[in-house]
């Protein structure tokens, strides 16, 4: 009775933020099923991936149907979380409503852009609770689109991951506060019915800028855990991304190219910043070191696709990832 009343004060709180346009959950509004199921996955225990993609129309998702086809064949089972801009838009009506030629059994919810990433991962989250899916959860991974060539490692990520961790994230920062990344999180089944959880996502402002997400998102939420002695740890720690880009810039000053010292993210500039003890973003300046000491072939979209470019050797990137890929 408690749980039933729990779920019909989740379904009024959504359909009471639909009608006033603050929504953390206006998937009421439009929410197209991939498989013949409702509720879906009903009663089993169960791995829950939510994935969280900004998309704009006319942008190509076959990077993310094959993520989430890894994750599939993984075990996990797939809420796939799409922030709009227009809920309205006939060209995201047309295209979500259209069942793939060979059809991988996840969920879609479309939903307005609020909130960044969290306000997606907290959309799913109300979704998964309101059909009694979290219940039965004995973890939950949230993930986003920020990331190229996920595919390619995920597999392995996945394989590394410790069940016995409470948040276990991909890389870790030491910015501020040292905190989990939050384009990749896994969290266990303690951590996610622990009450400072369910708070967190509660009280999480959907009107917040992106410093917002980072600040009371990423950090915050490291900080939880902390509080509370949940565990955290990271598949690839910062220290270790650290040494190894010192270890290549020492290899790289003795060649006769020497180290890359054209513009303002240039390797020269990042070693001097570590080493005047800035802690910088990791899967933004160690990028080189992910994928070559760490297997990792994945890179930010953001380091790629920036207009003017924000690195020097962006290009480099983008090979070193297709290398990587068909070896």
């Amino acid at each position: 009775m408690r749980l039933d009343v729990k779920r019909r004060s989740i379904a009024m709180r959504i359909t009471a933020l639909s009608i006033q346009g603050r929504t953390p959950a206006d998937m009421a509004l439009k929410t197209i099923s991939y498989v013949n199921a409702n509720p879906p996955w009903p009663g089993k225990a169960l791995m829950l991936a939510i994935f969280a993609e900004y998309c704009r129309p006319n942008t190509d998702n076959k990077q993310v149907e094959k993520t989430i086809k890894v994750l599939i064949e993984h075990g996990w089972k797939v809420l796939r979380v799409k922030a709009v801009d227009d809920l309205t838009s006939d060209h995201y009506e047309t295209e979500h409503s259209q069942i793939p030629e060979e059809p991988l059994p996840y969920w879609t919810i479309v939903r307005r852009n609020m909130g960044h990433d969290f306000g997606s991962w907290r959309t799913g989250l109300d979704w998964a609770e309101l059909h009694g899916i979290l219940d039965n959860c004995t973890r939950v991974m949230f993930l986003n689109d920020s990331i190229r060539n996920w595919d390619s490692c995920l597999a392995d990520v996945i394989q590394r991951l410790d069940p016995s961790i409470d948040m276990m994230t991909l890389t870790e920062s030491l910015e501020i506060l040292p905190h989990g990344q939050s384009y990749f999180m896994v969290f266990s089944g303690r951590a996610i019915k622990h009450p400072s959880f369910t708070n967190f996502w509660a009280t999480y402002n959907l009107d917040g800028d992106r410093q917002y997400a980072v600040l009371c998102g990423e950090l915050r939420l490291s900080a939880m855990l902390a509080k509370n002695n949940l565990s955290r740890r990271s598949v690839v720690s910062y220290s270790a991304l650290k040494s190894a880009f010192k270890r290549r810039c020492k290899v790289e000053q003795t060649t006769e190219q020497g180290l890359l010292t054209e513009g303002p993210l240039s390797r020269a500039n990042i070693l001097f910043a570590l080493n005047s003890g800035v802690n910088l973003n990791p899967v933004c300046m160690f990028w080189r070191e992910l994928i070559l000491d760490f297997n990792l072939s994945i890179a930010k979209n953001s380091l790629i696709d920036a207009e003017p470019p924000l690195l020097q050797d962006a290009d480099e990137i983008v090979e070193l990832l297709k290398s990587k890929v068909s070896q």
